[in-house]
């Protein structure tokens, strides 16, 4: 070890054993060499010392959960709370997350994102090398330092190729083999923005050579399947419906490539899933979900009712009409004409109040008939919110990630008292009215601990759900924002969507009857 350490200062950057083995071994090799020459060791020293094995290694905190975007919330959250000393007094935090949920939440996006992927063709290799340094450990250390692990992604180099298979090694050492199935998809790409794509590859050789640097997938059974570093990125957010907590967040394909929380920063049109919110305003109106609704042509001036613009003729995503369909079946099919007449007989002003209960700001909610089909830009984390009002009875949670937070001493210096939903409770009765929840309002500091960003905005008719809920603390009930009643009709209709309407491939992947939901879709 200390022959190692002596030959470093030459080139610690490349000499060093985490960045290579062989020029680490070399010159520790040249150290013992001239330590035997100047008589400071003997024969038999410098031969042990010489067959010793380099066992150096980088040590720093182990990482037993991959979570980074929710590593980032924290630092900023103890940042805010307790400055810049946050980061070197040793405080510790404990999060929300479930460590089971969060793993699956990695492992469904990484999936998806990638099967994505693979449909819309392959763009080539990173980087090609010259097949003669394929034996140059360092070429190849300085490659895999230039291409790292992204998201589920792999980087390798491809060794040889065959007719129908290809051999890769990656960065650990490990050799493996590309089989056909885990080739065959990468269609050349001709014009990404026409999504033009090339034939499909006759051969490995159509594919790969020697030389190319790619990403490659591990496969869930065992094996590898030639990837690529997407184009797009995909979030996932998990609640816990009864107190907000968030128990599973991944805020994109790679928090090395982009930083980008999408959870909570990025606004989008949630589409056809928005629906259920405006269906829960009709149920208030005292439609019910026998009504009959008349799916059938709609001319409307201006945009839906947005001033100025050409003819609006929205239409199902089917293009065609339907006639008299009951409410529940123009959500299980996710009728727009459905969704459209529902609102102009509920009300653009009674379903903008009722919507704002869920915890949907003003830019959530357009004043016109395209709120219909989700035009309004919301978060995922919003829309988790929103629905988790459906699962939990009726009430209105606000979402957090810090459960505790404890000293270098072990003091506990925060825990966390959510407000928890009651969806059955009689809360008149138990003194929290919506009047006396009302009347609590002005007295809520706006700077409330462990708020996720743009998770609690004040709703639009100025009803005090989540301010009211903080200020009850310690285990306070939730605010109830709409009636058990609603929430269990909501429910038993978002199954159907899922047992036999546009999600039915959760029920088959899942094979559960107990899942409630709605799928939505915008284009661009």
């Amino acid at each position: 070890e200390a022959a190692l350490i002596a030959g470093l200062p030459r080139s610690p950057s490349l000499d060093n054993p985490v960045a290579s083995s062989t020029r680490a071994h070399d010159r520790r090799a040249y150290v013992l060499r001239r330590m035997l020459e100047l008589g400071k060791i003997d024969q038999a020293g410098h031969d042990a010392a010489l067959d010793a094995p380099i066992s150096s290694r980088l040590h720093g905190p182990i990482i037993e959960l991959d979570a980074p975007y929710v590593d980032e919330m924290v630092r900023a959250e103890m940042v805010r709370q307790h400055g810049a000393d946050a980061l070197t007094a040793g405080y510790q935090v404990v999060t929300t997350l479930d460590s089971r949920l969060q793993q699956a939440a990695n492992a469904a996006t990484w999936r998806t994102v990638l099967e994505y992927e693979r449909r819309h063709g392959y763009r080539g290799p990173l980087e090609r090398i010259d097949p003669a340094q394929l034996g140059d450990a360092d070429a190849l250390n300085q490659m895999f330092k230039r291409n790292p692990q992204r998201g589920s992604l792999r980087p390798a180099v491809v060794t040889a190729v065959a007719e129908r298979s290809a051999e890769v090694i990656l960065r650990n050492g490990t050799v493996a083999t590309l089989d056909w199935d885990g080739l065959s998809w990468a269609r050349p790409v001709i014009d990404a923005l026409k999504d033009a794509l090339g034939p499909n590859p006759k051969t490995a050789g159509d594919v790969l050579a020697a030389g190319d640097v790619v990403y490659v997938e591990p496969l869930p059974e065992s094996g590898y399947r030639l990837g690529q570093l997407p184009a797009v990125s995909g979030a996932l957010v998990a609640l816990d419906p009864n107190d907000g907590a968030i128990v599973a967040l991944v805020g994109g394909f790679d928090f090395g490539s982009s930083k980008y929380n999408r959870v909570v920063q990025a606004h989008r049109q949630p589409g056809s899933a928005f629906k259920p919110l405006l269906y829960s305003a009709a149920l208030e109106r005292g439609f019910t979900p026998a009504t009959l609704v008349n799916d059938a042509p709609i001319v409307l001036p201006g945009g839906g009712g947005a001033e100025g613009g050409e003819e609006w003729r929205p239409q199902n995503i089917t293009r065609k009409f339907y006639g008299p369909t009951p409410m529940r079946e123009g959500l299980v099919r996710s009728r727009n004409l459905v969704s459209i007449r529902l609102l102009r007989g509920t009300g653009n002003g009674f379903a903008l109040q009722h919507i704002a209960k869920f915890g949907f700001g003003p830019q959530s909610l357009p004043a016109n008939l395209t709120l219909a089909l989700g035009t309004g830009q919301v978060t995922p984390l919003e829309m988790a919110r929103g629905f988790a009002v459906f699962a939990n009875g009726g009430a209105l949670v606000t979402p957090y990630f810090i459960q505790s937070v404890q000293d270098s001493g072990g003091k506990t210096l925060f825990e966390a008292e959510p407000a928890r939903a009651c969806g059955l409770c009689d809360f008149d009765a138990a003194g929290e009215s919506a009047a006396a929840v009302a009347a609590d309002l002005a007295a809520v500091p706006d700077d409330v601990p462990n708020a996720v960003p743009g998770a609690a905005p004040v709703p639009a008719d100025g009803s005090p759900a989540d301010a009211a809920a903080v200020k009850t603390g310690g285990g306070a009930r939730a605010p109830q924002v709409i009636s058990p009643a609603n929430a269990f009709a909501m429910t038993d209709m978002m199954t159907d969507v899922i047992q036999r309407g546009t999600a039915q491939r959760a029920a088959v992947a899942l094979k559960r009857k107990d899942i409630a939901g709605k799928t939505g879709t915008t284009s661009d």
